[in-house]
Order: C-alpha cells, then structure tokens, then sequence
C-alpha cells in the first residue's frame, strides 16, 4: 500500500506579542492501494486509489515557548475551564500594566473574540464594533475587524460579515490592507453563495496592484473561488501561482504540492516538493511524498531514495512505504547487498556479475527518466503559470488575427464569439503522402483558451506497413499568448499527453 500523508497548515493567528494560536490542529492522510508491477503479460501498473482520512487534536492549542505563565497563557486555561470571571480579572490586569496603546488595542481584540466564543457573551460584538471606530491605527482597526468578522463567521452571519469588509474597504487607504479586505470579502462572498462577485473584485483587485506579496494573496483567493466553481484544476494552478510571487512561504508550497497530486497535476506536485526541500531539506512529509510521486512515475529505486531519507528523519509512514515497495519491487537494495557478497566468494557465478550490472545499469536508467521529469515539470510549471496570468490580465484581442505553423499552415482566429473551433491538414510523414485533418475547439478566457486538439487521418490509405500506422490525438489542451502577442502556446492539459504546438502571429 502507499499512503500520502499531510500535516496540514492551522489557521495561524499571529496578532500578540510572541504568542500564536492554533485553531484546529489537524492531521490529513492519503491512503492509496499499491501500484501493481507490471507482471508476465505486459499488463500496466494501476493508478492509485486515494481515500482521505482526518483526524483532529480534540482542543485549541497554544504556543507560547514555554511561558505558560504570562497573562494569556492564564486568560486561556480561565475561558477553557469555564472560569469567565478569572479571565476577565487577568486580562484586567495585563491592560493596567500595558504601556503600548497599540499592543493593547490588538490585544483586547484577541481578548473579546475569545469572550464571545469561549465566555457566550454577545456583548463582545458590540465592543469589538466601538474598538474597531476608535482603533488608533488602520494596522489596529484592520485587526479589530477581522476579529469580528470571525464572530460573524462563527455565528453565521454571513450578510453582516459582508458589509463589514465592504465598509472597510471604502475606508482603509493602506493598499496592502484593502488587499487583505478584498481577499476578506471574497471569501464571505463565496461562503454566502456570490461566487461569480467574489472572483469579479479578485481580478478587479490584481489588475491595480504591483506589490508581489498582495499578487500572491490574490491568486491564494482566487484558488479558493475557483475550487467552489468547480474549476478544481485551475484552482491547482491559481495556488501555484500564487507562489511565484511568495516563492519561500514553505507552508504553502507544501500545501500547493499537495493540492496538485490530489488532482494528479504532477508537473506542480513534483516542483514544489522539490522547491519546498531545496529550503527545508528536513522536511520529512514533503520528502515522503515526493517518493510517492516517483512511485506513481514508475520510479521504483527513486521513490526507495525518498522514503530511505524521510525514514531516517522517523517518519513512519515513509517507513511503510518503503516497505510495500521493496517488497512489490523484488528488493532491490537487499539484492545489491546479496549479489555484492556473492561477487566476493570462490567462483561465483556468472549470474551474480549479470545482476550488478542490471543493477547500476537499471539504477543510471532511472536517474537519467528523473531528470528528464524533473525538468519537464519546471517548464511546464512556467507555461502554465503564463497561462494562468492571461487568464485574468490577457487581452482577448490578442487571439485575433492569422497564425502559422511550422508547416507553413495557417488559421486564421476571431475570438468575437469567445469560442475557437478551427481546423487545417498537415502531412503524416515525409515518406507518406496521407495527410491528418486537425481540429482546435475550445472556449476563450483572457488571451488564453481551453478545448481539444483531434487528429485524424483523412482516409484508410493504400500504403501498408508502418506508413499506414495511425498516429490519431484526442488531447485535451491549453492555449496562451506570449512574446507579446507574438506566439500562441499549445499544451495538452496533462503532462502525461506530452504534448505542445506553436504558432507564430502573421504579421500584418
């Protein structure tokens, strides 16, 4: 069996002192059947079957570096033992002795979201709402509001939760923190049912910003919107991109990664597991699932390599893993060992030298197919974060027009009716005079479209042997402009398709 595991990210609250608050700490894990080997018949490994399991910590935790002493650590066990009175005594006397106005303000919110959600005190609202308009500072006032808004979250009242981002929004002047309002909004917007308005303020809001950590909070937003639309591969995509512009944020390129091998995006799964242990190379969940993502490949020996390494960091779950493996895969390492030994006795066997050698021969083999994956996945990765900004900053205008093929063929594309459905001939090889009719449908976003790319060949023919050998495509595919609306990219959909065109825009 193979398990994916994933210890996710909680809601991470980082508003006092030194002190974080995690809200439901989960634990995610993929349990998936094995891929079979291949046995005597040629039959093709089978593609794993997934099942999500979760299982979560049964209270809320808090880190405070061993200074379960300081006022809040106090504050905290008084609201969870019920003890409302003793909380509200020791938050009293933490605000006498605060010198900072402004750390008292972010403090004392904090404090009244934990007074309506652990004290059942309603009045919490109303002092979060007079907090809020005598906020000394946008930072503070931001702060205050999102601290109400999850007591609107938790209470449920969504239309509430939306008017307080969009009165924030009219009155922040900080550019960073409207971005941080919109991203609000959104979400409430889209758990009230608003999906189309949410992602509408999303691309409104990424067309006027320049600063990469708010393009980042966007694309992580627009992820989100585009999963409840139901568009769960382009939520992949928004994730990643959102990681162009927040290239270290470790948490999320983790989070990415997994998100990508949930819908079998292996190109970004494997980059970003990749990427996240080039700057966290102890990360043992990461590293498992990398040798899942190679086990899933058919790199048998690279996977053993990832769950060798997560094993010695204690992760258990790569122990199984490896353990299924070498079992399903006839030992691999364990053979070395014996065929080693064996080379070192009194006349071994030919056999023994013929095995040594299909070992290191099988192990550069695969090494050199990880390469090649590898660095497949990071073009891919780059062409699809390009098509991903055109989606929403493209020009639809910039489809338009005649474009050529290197076999001197063109179309010509008018994205008036937001859909591409053309076709044109190309030869099937240079010895064979039959020719394949092609067909490009989809439906345009931006400067990029998503569709089809068939090929089929026009006729039987006459010419036997390998010249009449069908080559047909049914691949579903991406279309996007670059250089400057100088070149359109065609890429199938799934890197397993391996498959890409370029046309050239004809000069007018």
């Amino acid at each position: 069996m193979v398990f994916t595991c994933r210890k996710a990210i909680s809601d991470l609250i980082n508003r006092l002192t030194s002190l974080t608050y995690k809200k439901g700490e989960s634990q995610i894990g993929i349990e998936a059947t094995s891929p079979k080997i291949a046995d005597a018949t040629g039959a093709k490994p089978h593609s794993a079957v997934e099942k999500l399991t979760i299982k979560e910590e049964g209270k809320d935790e808090i880190d405070q570096v061993g200074k379960e002493t300081t006022w809040f650590g106090k504050m905290h066990a008084a609201f969870s033992e019920g003890r409302i009175d003793d909380a509200k005594r020791v938050f009293k006397e933490y605000a006498l002795d605060e010198k900072d106005e402004i750390k008292l303000e972010e403090n004392k919110a904090f404090f009244l979201y934990f007074l309506f959600e652990k004290g059942k005190d309603n009045t919490a609202i109303s002092q979060l709402e007079e907090l809020a308009r005598s906020s000394k500072t946008e930072q503070t006032k931001h702060n205050t509001l999102t601290w109400l808004s999850f007591c609107f979250h938790d209470s449920r009242q969504t239309k509430k939760e939306i008017q307080l981002w969009k009165n924030a929004i009219s009155e922040i002047t900080s550019e960073h923190l409207i971005t941080d309002s919109i991203v609000n909004l959104s979400r409430a917007l889209d758990r009230d049912g608003d999906i189309e308005e949410a992602k509408r303020i999303l691309i409104k809001r990424l067309t006027l910003i320049q600063e990469d950590i708010q393009k980042s909070k966007i694309y992580a937003a627009l992820a989100i919107i585009e999963k409840s639309l139901g568009n769960n591969n382009l939520a992949v995509y928004c994730k990643d991109k959102s990681l162009e512009y927040d290239a270290n944020n470790r948490d999320e390129l983790f989070n990415s990664a997994y998100s990508a091998s949930e819908q079998e995006i292996e190109e970004i799964s494997i980059s970003n597991y990749l990427t996240l242990l080039r700057i966290d190379k102890d990360n043992s969940t990461a590293l498992n699932n990398l040798g899942v993502r190679a086990q899933e490949a058919g790199l048998a020996i690279k996977a053993v390599e990832n769950y060798k390494e997560s094993s010695k960091l204690k992760n258990s779950l790569a122990m199984a893993n490896e353990g299924y493996l070498l079992l399903d895969a006839g030992f691999t390492e364990e053979a070395e060992r014996i065929a080693k030994d064996a080379s070192l006795m009194d006349k071994p066997h030919e056999n023994v030298y013929s095995l040594l050698g299909s070992i290191a021969e099988k192990k550069k083999e695969e090494n050199e197919k990880w390469d090649r994956l590898t660095k497949k996945s990071f073009d891919r990765q780059k062409q699809i974060r390009s098509y991903t900004e055109q989606i929403y900053l493209g020009s639809i205008d910039s489809l338009d027009g005649e474009w050529t093929l290197d076999t001197g063929e063109s179309i010509t594309l008018n994205s008036s009716s937001k859909i591409i459905n053309t076709t044109w001939k190309e030869p099937i090889g240079a010895l064979n005079p039959e020719l394949y009719k092609v067909e490009l449908t989809g439906s345009i976003s931006g400067s990029t479209f998503s569709g089809r790319y068939k090929r089929k060949k026009e006729s039987d023919g006459q010419y036997a042997g390998l010249l009449s050998i069908s080559n047909n495509k049914d691949i579903a595919c991406l279309g996007f402009v670059s250089d400057e609306g100088k070149i359109l990219n065609i890429i199938s959909e799934d890197q397993k398709d391996d498959f890409s065109l370029r046309m050239n825009k004809k000069s007018a």
